[in-house]
């Protein structure tokens, strides 16, 4: 019990060191500024369309449309919000005019939704291109999303319980009371966590998979959860009002809004650890493989060899092998199509069957069976060499597609495997120029 208790919390470090890892390297910060400032100028005229189509279910009466929106919680002083929208929907009208003008208002909305894309983007590389449809359709998608949010925030506060009292609809009570409270404070924060668990479905071109993605949302949901309450908690709004003027409740605004995109990005990138997860903990555990215990190193280094240096855990469970000396690993016949990562021990190339001319000896650190998975759309099947262990070997028996996974998203490894085949290369050349191996390298496997 104590063991697994271990080991998951190793395993739920790595993931979170990873994490903020690539969060760094990818410039996320940079992503969750503009997220940011795309809200801001996305949100008015979003506020419009929402308040449009409010005006048309609520024909006779438009100030009441101006006062349930500006009890909008999240944007209440922050914009003259009566204003605004009582000169938009005096100024609104059916025909090319008005069609005109919600287009470009719509447009206007996309900011945030394409910050949003291009943050996703970096989290999720895709080789291939992207169809236009699907490049244009994500952000509208995700801008229909957050009008959606905005809209339900708003029929969810309390002006549109009192508003929906004054048409008679429901009677006012003490439960009454306590349920749109908790409306409130529930409907919005279950609104965003799905529009963020979509986000992460819907807008990466090689989306990951429902549960990857879920997990990423609760852990971006739960952390704006808890920076929020801390917040109202340390900051008080009206010394920042009394400083800043009119501007201290957007200067607020602004910065919740920052870290819901620092939190929303955190939980896209543990989403993509935990999609890539074998790949991204195999290429840190290969990057201290070899690694020199004597090297000087600073604290955070050490911690982060300690934390990847082992196979011991998630890889070896999954792909650990061991083989005896003498023992053949790879040939015509004893064909595999996994990529093996020696561990420990040394393993023999051979080229005849009778195992007489090695033209390569494979050490700790080192790939073999690599060929067969680059080779394999050529007309060959299975391997020309016998691959055999020289001493008693450990290594990592990595499936094709994990393996692919690797090449695709570390380049120090793609460069690893150049020079380790540029080396075997040269090794058969001196053996041809030797005289050695000539008959071997010409029969037939």
């Amino acid at each position: 019990m104590v063991k697994k208790a271990k080991a998951w919390f190793i395993l739920i470090l790595q993931r979170l060191w990873i994490t903020a890892d690539l969060y760094s390297m990818n410039g996320l910060s940079n992503h969750a500024a503009a997220g940011a400032y795309g809200f801001l100028l996305s949100s008015a005229p979003a506020l419009l369309m929402v308040s449009f189509f409010l005006s048309r279910a609520i024909a006779s009466s438009p100030e009441a449309v101006a006062e349930l929106i500006q009890q909008t919680g999240f944007l209440q002083g922050k914009f003259d919000i009566p204003g605004l929208i009582k000169t938009f929907l005096a100024s609104s009208h059916p025909g090319v005019t008005g069609i005109i003008s919600a287009v470009s208002i719509l447009w206007t909305a996309r900011i945030c939704a394409l910050s949003i894309q291009r943050g996703l983007g970096v989290i999720f590389p895709n080789s291939k291109k992207t169809s236009p449809i699907r490049f244009f359709a994500a952000p509208a998608g995700l801008e229909f999303l957050i009008i959606l949010f905005i809209f339900i925030t708003v029929l969810s506060s309390r002006i549109a319980i009192v508003f929906y009292n004054s048409l008679e609809f429901v009677p006012i009570s003490f439960t009454l009371s306590a349920l749109t409270e908790f409306t409130v404070r529930t409907i919005p924060f279950f609104c965003l966590a799905l529009m963020t668990l979509a986000a992460y479905r819907l807008i990466p071109p090689v989306p990951p998979a429902f549960k990857d993605a879920f997990k990423g949302m609760i852990f971006c949901v739960v952390l704006f959860r808890l920076f929020s309450l801390g917040f109202r908690l340390i900051i008080n709004p009206a010394r920042y009002n009394l400083i800043y003027g009119a501007l201290g409740s957007l200067l607020l605004l602004l910065v919740n809004v920052y870290f819901f995109f620092i939190f929303f990005f955190l939980g896209a990138q543990l989403t993509y650890v935990i999609h890539s997860f074998d790949a991204l903990l195999f290429i840190r555990f290969r990057k201290f493989h070899s690694f020199s215990s004597s090297a000087k190193t600073n604290g955070i280094k050490l911690a982060e060899q300690k934390l990847f240096a082992s196979h011991k855990g998630l890889l070896g469970k999954k792909y650990f092998k061991k083989y005896k000396e003498g023992e053949i690993i790879l040939s015509k016949e004893k064909n595999g199509n996994e990529v093996y990562y020696v561990l420990q021990g040394e393993a023999g190339v051979f080229l005849d069957k009778e195992l007489k001319h090695k033209i390569a000896v494979i050490k700790s650190g080192e790939f073999f069976g690599e060929m067969e998975h680059i080779l394999k759309d050529d007309s060959q099947t299975g391997p020309n060499a016998i691959i055999t262990a020289d001493t008693d070997l450990s290594a990592l028996a990595l499936p094709p597609g994990l393996f692919s996974l690797i090449m695709k998203t570390d380049p120090e490894t793609d460069r690893k495997l150049i020079k380790l085949l540029s080396k075997r290369l040269q090794n058969a050349n001196q053996l041809v120029i030797r005289g050695e191996g000539v008959n071997t390298l010409n029969q037939e496997p």
